[in-house]
């Protein structure tokens, strides 16, 4: 990282290791880590997970001078949120239980506690690691414990009573897999849960581990799954997140809409060693460059990231990466890797020292505004990209009002529970409400079930009828991922700052 660097949040260190990684050797005992219903803080977890907001103009704290808060939700009025039903939550929303693909109403209504697990990830001793440091802000943790609390005040999850149970992962770990086993054998085995909902890393060992005991789980990251694991994975559910497949092909899509690529150009691609990312860019960047009449140049710079201190590889990879994109006149630069803030950061700062400056191809987990303050000014003129989470891209509080966000503060407000209080918590708190009104829906439609199978049959149903909090409205689950929009941003020198420059438009399907 910069030397420089401002104080990092969860919600950046969040995008940083955002899929399970190989490894070796837990550090923590578990009974250090799980939490029963009720309880405190995990032993070890410091109460924040070090979010922070950043400088004034940089950080994000308002919408951008002359920006219409429609253009946060589409930029077409307010868009619909879910359909509520008799004896929902109040401001959840739900789907009508006679809604297709719901259970049919004669089965009984399910109306026993729904026991939950509540995975997070705490970074506070990772920023501190990567020299940043904790604002105080609420951990991940919190906010699940806040949105618990704020049902149980609304009625529950599909009029069923909740039975938290909550296990906190340390961002530290040099084995995400292993500590995810731990967290499944916990939640499957030592207790029951029926359902989980996880948000700081998608860990595709955890999630077969739980599909293989029919939990379903709801992640909150921006990424999913891979798609063909999601295919084999009908009990993940990402409302808020995007295959890299679709990512990768969306993002080339808008930047030859855009113009910001064209025939003749030359284009860098940073690949991490995860064969499902050397896929990616084979199967999908480079044919899709090639079509339109684009040379690309791929580089594997480090390998599959397997763990924090795999970080520290990144930037002797990035120099010779520089190196090589300079030497062959790459114009323009883009990423297919599960860290690709932490890959942007890092090739960035590369270039800058070898008197490099490129345009930059990004998505929205690149938090491009939230991480701006690592970023020479001028290595920002050229960096561009899209962005399926307007709250994260713009980096704002307040967000523009929308019916999903009015319910989710609605929620808080009834419990009696503090609304976020800057960027960095709006970010978590819409993401958990996003999770927990998902699960919430389904459960009305299924008239209580918490069967995979009968959780899956809902997908076509929630077309349309369920919007996102943290996203641009309609949420698309018939194939595993949430998003369904996306709208083009750039880097914006007068106002130093991230901006849309368009109205959000459908997502490539792959």
């Amino acid at each position: 990282m910069h030397a420089s660097a401002p104080r990092l949040h969860a919600g950046v260190l969040a995008c940083l290791l955002a899929v399970g990684l190989a490894g070796c050797g837990s550090t923590v005992p578990l009974s250090d880590r799980a939490q029963g219903q009720g309880s405190g803080l995990t032993g070890g977890q410091a109460n924040g997970a070090g979010l922070v907001d950043g400088p004034a103009g940089s950080g994000g704290t308002s919408l951008p001078a002359g920006q219409d808060p429609s253009a946060v939700d589409g930029g077409s009025g307010p868009l619909p949120d879910v359909q509520q039903n008799g004896g929902s939550a109040p401001g959840a929303g739900s789907l009508p239980s006679s809604t297709p693909g719901a259970v049919a109403p004669t089965r009984a209504r399910v109306t026993s506690p729904v026991t939950v697990g509540f995975v997070s990830v705490d970074y506070t001793k990772a920023i501190s690691a990567l020299g940043g440091s904790s604002s105080g802000d609420r951990s991940i943790d919190r906010f699940f414990k806040d949105y618990v609390a704020a049902f149980k005040v609304a009625g529950g999850l599909g009029g069923r009573p909740i039975k938290p149970l909550y296990y906190v992962i340390d961002g530290t770990a040099s084995n995400y897999e292993t500590e995810f086993a731990a967290a499944c054998a916990y939640l499957t085995q030592d207790n029951k849960v029926d359902m989980v909902a996880t948000l700081g890393m998608v860990v595709p060992s955890f999630s077969k581990c739980l599909a293989s005991r029919n939990v379903p789980e709801y992640n909150g990251m921006s990424w999913t799954l891979p798609r063909a694991q999601l295919d084999r994975t009908p009990g993940f559910f990402g409302p808020v997140g995007l295959s890299h497949e679709q990512v990768a092909a969306s993002t080339v899509d808008t930047g030859l809409r855009q113009g910001w690529i064209k025939k003749g150009d030359k284009v860098g691609i940073v690949v991490d060693g995860c064969p499902e990312h050397q896929a990616v860019a084979k199967q999908i960047v480079q044919p899709r460059l090639s079509k339109a009449g684009i040379t690309s140049v791929t580089v594997v710079p480090y390998g599959c990231p397997k763990g924090f201190s795999s970080l520290g590889e990144m930037s002797s990879g990035m120099q010779s990466a520089v190196l090589r994109f300079r030497s062959e006149g790459v114009k323009t630069v883009m990423y297919v890797t599960y860290v690709e803030n932490v890959a942007h950061s890092a090739f960035v700062n590369q270039a800058e020292s070898q008197n490099y400056v490129p345009n930059y191809l990004l998505s929205t987990t690149v938090l491009l505004q939230a991480s701006l303050g690592n970023m020479p000014e001028r290595q920002r003129v050229g960096m561009r990209g899209i962005g399926w989470q307007p709250v994260t891209d713009l980096y704002i509080k307040p967000a523009a009002p929308s019916p999903a966000r009015t319910a989710c503060n609605d929620l808080l407000k009834r419990a009696s529970v503090p609304l976020a209080r800057n960027s960095n918590e709006l970010d978590i708190a819409f993401t958990v409400c996003d999770l927990m009104r998902l699960m919430d829906a389904q459960l009305r439609a299924t008239r209580g079930s918490t069967r995979i199978s009968d959780l899956s049959a809902t997908r076509a149903a929630l077309k349309g009828s369920y919007t996102s909090a943290l996203g641009w409205g309609p949420v698309d689950l018939t194939d595993g991922q949430g998003p369904e929009l996306a709208a083009p941003f750039s880097y914006r020198q007068d106002c130093k700052c991230v901006r849309f420059d368009g109205k959000p438009v459908p997502l490539a399907r792959v």
